[in-house]
C-alpha cells in the first residue's frame, strides 16, 4: 500500500480522522448533558438528525464547488469550522450547545466530498493499487475517528466534564494545517484530468456499466439498499453509548463498549474493500451484509464479556460495505467524482439519520434494545436488492 507513504493521501486520511473524531463527540456530549438538558432517546435521536440530514443535503453543493471551482482547501476549513463550534458549545454548556453542534457539523460536510476525491483520485494516478482498497484505507482513517472518539472523549468527559473537548479541539489545530499545505501543494491534481488519461491498470477502471445492469429501477433499488443496509449502523453509532448508559456505565465505559463497534467498522471496512478488488464487487458486498444480521440481533440484547466481541463484529460487518458504495456510486459519475462522493455520503449519512429519528421515537415505547434489533429485518431485505441492482461479475 505505497499510496500510505504519499503525502496527500496521509492529510486528507488525517483530516477525516481529527473530523470523525470530533463527530463522534456530539453523542457522547448529548448524553453527558442529558440532565441538564433534560432530554430522552427521541430528543438524541431528533437532534442527531437534524445535524445528519443538513449536511447530507450540503455535501453534494460542497463537492460541486470542488468538481468546478478547485476549492481542496475546504478539506482543512471544515476540520477548523468543526474546532471553532465544537469549542463554542462546550463554552456555553446549555441549550445553545444543541444548535452550535449542528452548526459545527457542516465542517464534516465540506470535508467529506474533496477528501474522497482527493484520495481516490490520488490512488488512481499512482495505480499502486485497487481504487477500493484506497478508499477504504480513507475511510479506516475516519472509522478510527469514531472508534477512537468515544474512548477518547469520555475518559475526557469523566476527568473534567463537558471541558475536556477543548483538548481534542487544540490536537485536531496542527492536522488542519498540515492539511492545507498539502492540499495546496496538489491543487493542479483534477479527477477529469485522471480519467481521461490513458488507463494503466484494470483494477483503475470504474465505469457505471461494469457495476450496474441497465433497467429504470436498478438506481431506486441502489439507494434503498443504502438506506437499509445504513441505518442499523447509524442506529449503533448514535445509541451504544445511551444503550450502555441505560445499563448504569459510565461514561468511560460507554466510550470504550462504543470503540468496539467503531474498530470494527474501520477493520471491516479496509478488508471489506481488499475483498472487493478480489472476488467483485457483488460478492463481498451480499456476503457481508449477510453475515452482519444475526450480530445486528444479538448485540443490543448482549451483556458480560462477550458484548465488545458481538459489537465489533457487528461493526465489521456493517463497515465493510460502505467503501464498496461509495466507488461504487463514483462509476456514476467518472468526471465528477466529488460530486458524486457528496452525494453518496450525503445519502449515507442522511440514511443513518432516518434510522436513528426512528430508533429514537420508538425506543420511547418499546425499549432502545428491542427497537435496535428490528433494524436487521432491513438488513435482510438489502441483501436481496443487491441481487437486483448490482450486476453479476
Amino acid at each position: 500500500m505505497k499510496f500510505l507513504q504519499d503525502r496527500l493521501f496521509l492529510a486528507n486520511s488525517l483530516n477525516h480522522l481529527l473530523v470523525d473524531i470530533l463527530n463522534a463527540q456530539r453523542t457522547m456530549i448529548l448524553t453527558f448533558m442529558v440532565g441538564v438538558l433534560a432530554i430522552g432517546n427521541t430528543e438524541i435521536g431528533l437532534y442527531s438528525t437534524i445535524a445528519q440530514v443538513s449536511t447530507s443535503l450540503t455535501q453534494p453543493l460542497f463537492g460541486w464547488l470542488v468538481d468546478r471551482k478547485k476549492y481542496y482547501w475546504l478539506a482543512p476549513v471544515g476540520l477548523l469550522w468543526m474546532i471553532v463550534f465544537y469549542a463554542a458549545a462546550i463554552y456555553v454548556a446549555n441549550w445553545w450547545t444543541i444548535v452550535l453542534l449542528i452548526i459545527g457539523a457542516f465542517g464534516s460536510a465540506m470535508f467529506h466530498p474533496v477528501g474522497t476525491e482527493r484520495v481516490t483520485t490520488r490512488a488512481r494516478q499512482m495505480a499502486v493499487a485497487g481504487v477500493t482498497t484506497a478508499s477504504a484505507m480513507f475511510f479506516l482513517f475516519g472509522q478510527l475517528g469514531f472508534s477512537i472518539g468515544p474512548i477518547w472523549g469520555g475518559r475526557l468527559l469523566d476527568r473534567f466534564g463537558l471541558n475536556g473537548i477543548w483538548i481534542i479541539c487544540v490536537a485536531a489545530l496542527p492536522v488542519a494545517a498540515f492539511s492545507y499545505y498539502y492540499n495546496q501543494q496538489f491543487r493542479d491534481l483534477h479527477s477529469a484530468d485522471i480519467v481521461a488519461a490513458p488507463v494503466k491498470s484494470k483494477r483503475q477502471r470504474i465505469t457505471k456499466a461494469d457495476i450496474f445492469p441497465e433497467g429504470r429501477w436498478v438506481m431506486v433499488t441502489f439507494g434503498l439498499l443504502i438506506l437499509l443496509r445504513t441505518m442499523p449502523s447509524q442506529v449503533g453509532m448514535i445509541f451504544l453509548p445511551k444503550l450502555m448508559s441505560d445499563q448504569g456505565m459510565t461514561a468511560g465505559m460507554q466510550g470504550f463498549i462504543a470503540a468496539f463497534f467503531m474498530a470494527g467498522a474501520a477493520i471491516g471496512g479496509l478488508l471489506g474493500g481488499m475483498l472487493a478488488d478480489r472476488i467483485g464487487q457483488r460478492r463481498a458486498l451480499i456476503w457481508t451484509m449477510a453475515l452482519s444480521v444475526p450480530f445486528i440481533w444479538i448485540y443490543p440484547i448482549a451483556s458480560g464479556a462477550l458484548l465488545p466481541i458481538l459489537v465489533f463484529l457487528a461493526g465489521g460487518l456493517l463497515g465493510a460495505s460502505h467503501p464498496m458504495l461509495v466507488v461504487m456510486a463514483q462509476s456514476l459519475f467518472p468526471k465528477s467524482m466529488a460530486m458524486a462522493s457528496g452525494l453518496v455520503l450525503g445519502f449515507i449519512f442522511a440514511s443513518g439519520s432516518i434510522g436513528g429519528a426512528l430508533a429514537g421515537y420508538f425506543a420511547d415505547t418499546y425499549g432502545l434494545a428491542f427497537v435496535m434489533q428490528q433494524f436487521a429485518w432491513g438488513l435482510i431485505a438489502a441483501v436481496g436488492l443487491a441481487f437486483i441492482s448490482i450486476r453479476r461479475t
